[in-house]
């Protein structure tokens, strides 16, 4: 399942490996963008204890339906 979550801040470059297989992406507006395919709920509990781990704020977490890609 291809999941989307929003994080208030930024990662450093260093941390790309550490939240995988979540691709981050930065905004302007301050927030992190996680994009990736996640195979269960166990997978994503994991990403987000890391973000817990980090103290970065979770602003949105996002499953997206096979029929919302483009």
């Amino acid at each position: 399942m291809l999941y989307q979550i929003i994080l208030e801040g930024f990662l450093k470059d260093s941390m790309t490996d550490y939240f995988y297989p979540m691709k981050p992406c930065h905004y302007k507006n301050g927030t992190t963008l996680l994009s990736g395919n996640i195979q269960d709920q166990a997978e994503l509990f994991g990403i987000l204890t890391k973000t817990r781990n980090l103290n970065m704020a979770l602003v949105s977490v996002r499953q997206i339906k096979q029929y919302e890609r483009i």
